[in-house]
């Protein structure tokens, strides 16, 4: 028992180490030393191992104070890395992160889903050359994590509801037969919504409401995404906004997906982003009651939002680019119109992660559990 005793204070000491190293971006060994409350002995012994492991680099000295010059102490920040993949309706994307969620590389194949073998084993063996052309060793890929458009089973092995890519009850085994390896599905929404909160660690509960073509949304509590008892936690896209209302690809009607995604703002246009957002800049009348109306939809879905969860709201997504400060102050005020509670200008801000969230929220998903685990 005292043997194991010391091996769990050792293997504690070392993970202490290594994340201090990690958050700090760079550190000093009296630096780690005097925040860990470790004796320098320990400390360099830890600092050993993670050098012959090849978890740190050494990244040059630091100015003297007068003594011996201190080394700069950094992660290896691609000792490990792991690969995201997302896929849509008329191409996919995939990107290699490393520790710290840095694409080191990316490629995107132009190919409309379908639910069939042709289709999956063109994205397996895509995605299969994509990791031989990294050159990374297999042991320093954590994994490879595939988001997509539909609710995936907890246990992140089968698409359970998929009515827009048609895809209900694909499950891992279509790629990864192809791939060679291992794969997880995960929700898009989820994923890109686990992007932003590793980005932004300051952010620890947080709903994120996604304006793509088609809405998605997904709530952040203490640092994890939220899936709910059946993998249906927060699907604010379906929530009734106005019953009896636009029909709906859920089969349904008045869901907010019929009046807050790009695809119901580009329909009420009849245009694409770009051009609407362009006339709208100039002064177009017609654009700003559309987009006024769009706004005043988007604040409904947002109150209720807030009146549930209490939770500060960010907005990401397709239209995301093309909303500036203003847009932001006028859905603020929409949403305060509708409320009793004080609304901080602090509960709706904009996304900051715009580069593929969802493929590199996957990715991530190795990451962190990586991080976990050390």
């Amino acid at each position: 028992m005292e043997s194991t005793g010391i091996f769990d204070l050792k293997r504690r000491n070392r993970s202490n180490v290594y994340s201090y190293i990690y958050s700090n971006k760079h550190c000093a060994k009296q630096e780690i030393a005097a925040a860990l409350n470790l004796s320098l002995p320990t400390v360099s012994q830890n600092l050993k191992d993670l050098f012959e492991s090849n978890f740190i680099i050494n990244g040059g000295l630091y100015e003297s104070t007068g003594g011996r010059k201190a080394a700069i102490l950094q992660c290896k920040a691609d000792a490990k890395v792991a690969v995201g993949v997302e896929i849509l309706k008329d191409y996919s994307y995939v990107t290699l992160c490393d520790l710290y969620g840095n694409a080191l590389k990316s490629d995107s194949l132009r190919l409309t889903y379908k639910n069939d073998e042709t289709y999956f084993s063109a994205v397996g063996y895509w995605i299969k050359a994509f990791i031989k052309e990294v050159d990374y060793a297999s042991d320093q890929i954590l994994g490879i994590a595939i988001a997509t458009q539909g609710i995936v089973s907890n246990d992140l092995q089968t698409v359970i509801y998929g009515r827009i890519l048609n895809n209900q009850g694909v499950n891992t085994q279509h790629f990864s037969k192809y791939i060679g390896q291992p794969c997880v599905l995960l929700h898009d929404s989820k994923a890109a919504a686990f992007a932003e909160s590793f980005y932004h660690p300051q952010l620890k509960d947080t709903c994120y409401i996604f304006l793509n073509r088609n809405l998605g949304s997904a709530t952040i509590m203490n640092h994890e995404v939220f899936s709910g008892n059946h993998a249906r936690g927060q699907i604010l896209e379906h929530m009734s906004l106005f019953p009896g209302g636009r029909q709906c690809y859920c089969g349904k009607t008045g869901c907010t997906e019929c009046y807050c995604s790009a695809n119901s703002l580009m329909e009420t246009a009849g245009e694409d982003l770009d051009s609407f957002f362009m006339n709208l800049r100039v002064g177009s009348d017609t654009r700003i009651s559309i987009w006024n109306e769009y706004l005043q939809f988007l604040s409904l879905a947002i109150y209720n939002v807030l009146m549930v969860q209490d939770l500060d709201i960010i907005i990401g997504g397709k239209i995301r680019p093309f909303m500036n400060e203003e847009d932001l102050k006028k859905l603020l005020r929409f949403v305060r119109a509708r409320s009793d509670f004080e609304i901080p200008d602090s509960a709706i801000i904009l996304e900051q992660c715009l580069d593929h969230p969802a493929a590199r929220g996957a990715a991530l998903h190795y990451i962190k559990q990586f991080l976990a685990e050390f």
